[in-house]
């Protein structure tokens, strides 16, 4: 299953290299079993401030290993035990929520896409309807 969605990253027309890396670090975590010391307690939230603040950044696993102070599968195996998910879902949902404030506000797709740190407007609407249902233009003109 990690290597099916490792390769459906690598495969899809537009790579999003982030999400790329996160799937090869949970396949090379799940191959080596990794046995390291664990995150510093306060990792995942300050992991989680980090991808707040700069939700329109390129962010990559190596930058959160620095602020959670471990190695790129310690900091994605102790956000992922604290949250849930993924870092780079998180950062995705926090991208999609800053485009749909965005658009409430009248801005236009690409214009949100961008400000919201998507690689371009299809990738905005490829994470805006798998979180929301709905693309960003229909979202859009159903507020205005």
């Amino acid at each position: 299953a990690r290597f099916a969605g490792l390769s459906a990253r690598l495969e899809a027309p537009v790579i999003d290299e982030a999400a790329a890396e996160e799937q090869l670090a949970l396949l090379l975590c799940q191959l080596a079993r990794v046995s390291e010391p664990a995150a510093r307690p306060g990792a995942a939230p300050a992991m989680a401030s980090y991808l707040q603040s700069h939700r329109a950044d390129a962010v990559c696993l190596s930058d959160l290993a620095a602020v959670a102070a471990t190695s790129r599968y310690g900091a994605l195996r102790a956000f992922q035990a604290s949250f849930g998910i993924t870092p780079m879902r998180y950062l995705a949902a926090l991208r999609a929520e800053t485009a749909r404030r965005a658009l409430a506000a009248g801005a236009r797709c690409a214009d949100a896409a961008q400000e919201a740190g998507f690689a371009d407007q299809a990738h905005l609407t490829r994470v805006f309807k798998e979180r929301f249902g709905i693309t960003p233009s229909a979202y859009r003109k159903a507020v205005s």
